[in-house]
């Protein structure tokens, strides 16, 4: 069950974001656990600031008031959405998808955020105790958004909805802050560049990541996700971030507590 922690309503954008305490948390996989990948390794203790976090990832009906409010020239597929396509018709109380890494950073600017590194997300999801899911150990598929999963390895058919979900659709599978819709519907960019390795040299207090590279970090599951392992908070994914037409990444933002 989800801890109660302050909340705030963040007056740019009206998004209810979480205060996300300092300190000491579990980050990536240990290295005899056969679930995990040679990039979520090792395991270590990261320390963070504290922070807050987006309680929901942002929606396509907040992306178009900042379109609206500032006349961003989207560069993903999410300028579709806007001109109303129906092949791209997204509901505005649902994840907005479709964009660039810079896409989704223009939006934090504008909010007065950011996008939260990639110890910020993992924190926000599993909590101190290096839970293997936000609402726990053990794998529930009423938890989140994941039209595929029945049990680990096995495909079930679809049930009776598609594409994305409105954001809060599933509170039982709250994060131990709870923050909400981790994993399922949609991934999310985050701020980091991505490095295979990231986790053999690191920092271990506040990391930001790279100084440079290819890709940009993506964290959490998809709808379309097909395997238990991919719904790990430790897991780590990646995406060029100038790819803007992926209909499964999202994001949320974040700021620091004094920002």
């Amino acid at each position: 069950m989800a801890e109660k922690f302050k909340s705030i309503k963040h007056s740019k954008d009206n998004s209810e974001m979480i205060l996300i305490p300092q300190g000491e948390f579990l980050m990536g996989t240990d290295e005899d656990d056969i679930d995990g990948e040679i990039r979520e390794k090792p395991k270590r203790k990261i320390f963070l600031n504290d922070y807050y976090i987006d309680k929901y990832p942002v929606t396509t009906g907040q992306y178009i008031e900042f379109v609206k409010a500032t006349n961003y020239q989207v560069k993903g597929d999410f300028k579709k959405v806007i001109e109303k396509s129906v092949m791209y018709d997204q509901k505005l109380d649902h994840p907005a998808t479709c964009f660039t890494w810079e896409d989704a950073k223009a939006y934090c600017d504008w909010a007065q955020k950011r996008l939260p590194t990639e110890a910020e997300w993992e924190k926000a999801a599993r909590g101190t105790d290096g839970r293997v899911f936000p609402w726990g150990n053990k794998w529930d598929k009423n938890f989140c958004d994941n039209p595929f999963m029945d049990k680990k390895d096995q495909v079930r058919k679809k049930q009776n909805f598609d594409g994305t979900l409105p954001v809060g659709r599933f509170p039982e599978g709250a994060s131990f802050y709870g923050v909400m819709d981790m994993l399922g519907s949609v991934e999310e960019w985050c701020y980091d560049w991505y490095d295979f390795y990231y986790y053999r040299y690191g920092h271990t207090r506040n990391p930001q990541g790279p100084a440079s590279g290819r890709y940009r970090v993506v964290r959490g599951a998809s709808r379309v996700s097909k395997d238990l392992n991919s719904f790990r908070c430790g897991r780590r994914s990646f995406c060029a971030p100038d790819v803007g037409y992926i209909s499964t990444i999202g994001f949320r933002c974040c700021k620091n507590r004094d920002g």
